[in-house]
């Protein structure tokens, strides 16, 4: 057909992830959850009317817009500079992964009631056993998709602090959400160490016969 490829996984092997992506989503989720948070707190210091208080400057755009660019600029350089590209081949790719595991057929096989309940019963029975506790793992997934999606419109690139603040505001809740969910998981980078190895499953290339 004459289309380049785009698939995620053209260059790279399979269940690699673009370099130093998972530090990279963290510190951009965190930034924008601290960019709220410090903004909530500069509105209360503003309510006491107080002229030496008045100068304070809380929430930094600069720094979370250095944490998106950064984090962007990862996830192009996996998907051969179009990161539009990877928002929705990747989403289709999970997307029918899910329907795989939501089907009717593999519930019954695994007793499950959903897709991430089937995952969850794969894992013990066939990947050492540990629990993945899907139902915190699916909102990770959630929230995680909303900040993507976000991050592949031209939001990031707004001009003028109201301008930017209203545009970043459609994620402040997903951000906090997932920082919250990541940190009951121990898997938040601002909390705990990093992730050994162990805690990541890597997919071998099917054998040609």
């Amino acid at each position: 057909s004459g289309r380049p490829c785009h698939h995620i996984s053209c260059h790279r092997t399979l269940g690699d992830e673009p370099p130093a992506f998972h530090g990279l989503f963290v510190h951009f989720i965190t930034q924008v959850a601290t960019f709220f948070r410090d903004t909530r707190i500069s509105t209360l210091f503003m309510e006491r009317q107080q002229s030496s208080l008045k100068e304070i400057s809380f929430g930094s755009i600069a720094t979370v817009r250095r944490a998106g660019l950064n984090l962007r600029s990862s996830l192009k350089q996996a998907s051969y500079g179009q990161m539009n590209v990877l928002r929705i081949e990747g989403m289709q790719l999970l997307r029918q992964a899910y329907m795989i595991l939501e089907a009717e057929d593999i519930r019954r096989e695994f007793a499950a009631e959903s897709g991430w309940d089937t995952l969850e019963q794969v894992a013990r029975r066939h990947l050492g056993g540990e629990a993945l506790n899907a139902a915190s793992r699916s909102r990770l997934a959630v929230t995680g998709r909303q900040v993507l999606i976000w991050l592949a419109q031209p939001h990031i690139l707004v001009n003028g602090r109201t301008a930017f603040e209203t545009a970043l505001l459609k994620i402040a809740e997903a951000c906090e959400e997932w920082l919250t969910t990541a940190q009951t998981l121990s898997q938040s980078q601002e909390t705990v160490a990093p992730r050994s190895a162990e805690n990541i499953v890597q997919f071998r290339r099917r054998r040609t016969l």
